[in-house]
């Protein structure tokens, strides 16, 4: 097993394997205080886990709470309808919550478990490519609202974060490609540390820690995304707005990767990226067998990105890329960076 230690505001460890180990001691560990777990999944995971944890994890009652799957299930209906459920269940602060599935779970789960009684003890425990490799560490929560993504949240550190590579095995193809998704943009933040060699190779818990080892040191700079952080938002601003205007019947990471393509574009436009590395670039972005094409009129991006977080009224920080392929952080209008796709 690796063990990163994040040295975030609210300090946590990510323990990560290939192959199931035994989380007790971890969970025991993370839950000391606790006399009730909620375990929050989604019908997938559940179909396919059921009760994974038991009805006594680590000597607490342990609860199980199923969302429907799919992001348009991140909402705030699903959300108060989890509050209900530990209000109900009598859940109080020093009991804890386990985000046991997706991006979907974690981030719904760990809204909630930033807001319940004003903070409860939450563990990550993810179980698809991109919430192993991106989503579960970082502290990030949120919610749809208004077919608009993660427009409700909060920033909730992890009280541990757990990752089997071996769920892997269970997951379907497009899940994986979804996770795919965010591994390449790590490939770009990586300095070469991550190839295409590694995205087309075996999926294993050394390429999680790879991926989360560079969100680690990013996240440990800038907790509160107030600078440095923003550069994990490569390839999603174009990401978000695909996301919304498909009303999240694309997932996640299929949009980062056309959201990294447009990028690319919009970059070739800004700094002048030379051919032979614009063609390798946009082969990285397809080596795993993703859809790069777009499908959305340019207009209704446009009017999309004007609900982008990162867009203060008048300028958007945009994460381009350099002439050497290096994530820089670019403060652009929305009309002069939809004109460079023009």
């Amino acid at each position: 097993m690796m063990q990163l230690n994040v040295n975030a505001p609210v300090k946590y460890s990510v323990y990560i394997s290939d192959m199931v180990d035994d989380p007790n001691k971890v969970l025991l560990q993370a839950f000391k205080k606790a006399k009730k777990i909620a375990v929050v999944t989604d019908d997938v995971v559940n179909s396919l886990y059921p009760e994974y944890f038991g009805k006594s994890l680590c000597g607490r009652k342990t609860f199980y709470y199923v969302l429907p799957h799919g992001e348009n299930n991140k909402n705030a209906d699903n959300y108060l309808s989890l509050i209900k459920f530990l209000s109900e269940k009598g859940f109080c602060r020093d009991d804890g919550i386990i985000a046991f599935g997706g991006g979907v779970v974690g981030d719904l789960a760990g809204f909630a478990a930033a807001t319940y009684l004003r903070g409860m003890t939450l563990v990550q425990y993810p179980t698809t490519v991109l919430s192993m490799t991106d989503s579960s560490v970082g502290g990030k929560t949120a919610i749809d609202y208004g077919g608009m993504k993660n427009i409700i949240g909060a920033f909730y550190q992890p009280k541990c974060v757990i990752i089997t590579a071996s769920f892997y095995a269970t997951l379907p193809k497009r899940e994986i490609l979804s996770g795919y998704g965010e591994i390449i943009k790590y490939a770009f933040l990586s300095g070469g540390t991550i190839t295409e060699k590694d995205i087309t190779g075996v999926f294993t818990a050394r390429l999680i820690a790879k991926c989360l080892e560079i969100k680690q040191r990013i996240v440990e700079a800038d907790a509160f995304e107030e600078g440095q952080r923003r550069l994990l938002n490569l390839g999603h601003t174009f990401g978000h707005a695909i996301e919304s205007l498909s009303a999240f019947t694309l997932s996640h990471g299929e949009c980062v990767v056309k959201g990294l393509y447009l990028t690319l574009k919009a970059s070739e436009k800004l700094y002048g990226i030379p051919r032979e590395r614009f063609d390798a670039a946009a082969g990285l972005l397809t080596c795993k067998g993703h859809d790069i094409s777009c499908g959305y009129d340019i207009e209704d991006i446009q009017k999309a990105l004007y609900h982008d977080k990162k867009y203060d009224g008048e300028k958007l920080k945009f994460v381009a890329l350099d002439e050497k392929l290096t994530p820089v952080i670019t403060e652009i209008t929305i009309v002069e960076l939809i004109n460079t796709l023009r």
